[in-house]
């Protein structure tokens, strides 16, 4: 193996802890990021026969997880990302939430963060 591909072995494999690290620290409640913002999605689906499921989150957290899903009176939670994925096939593009469901910049944040960290603690 050449040091350029051990380099870029190396490359990866930091890029992969990182990723792992931010993931677990987000949804796990460790250095949760809190932002000056209160997200909200309510969504409220009726079939033909009348059945509701409802849908919600408030979640400042990357793509807004986890979900909140209610039916017949039962409520559970979802990390779900094809709930994401659907709500934002509702909303405009220029919807207040769009870009949190979207998360069209927090995970990169999210992961140089985590980077940049871990740098500053080997220094």
């Amino acid at each position: 193996m050449t040091s350029a591909q051990i380099k870029k072995a190396r490359l990866i494999a930091a890029s992969s802890s990182y990723v792992e690290k931010y993931i677990l620290q987000t949804y796990t409640g460790v250095g949760i990021r809190h932002k000056d913002d209160y997200p909200n999605v309510a969504i409220t689906l009726t079939d033909a026969g009348g059945q509701r499921i409802f849908i919600t989150s408030q979640s400042q957290q990357d793509f807004m997880l986890p979900w909140i899903v209610g039916q017949n009176g039962v409520t559970r939670t979802s990390y779900n990302i094809a709930i994401t994925h659907a709500v934002l096939k509702l909303l405009p593009n220029n919807d207040v939430n769009y870009a949190r469901l979207a998360n069209s910049s927090g995970l990169e944040w999210g992961i140089a963060d985590a980077a940049e960290n871990d740098a500053i603690a080997v220094k």
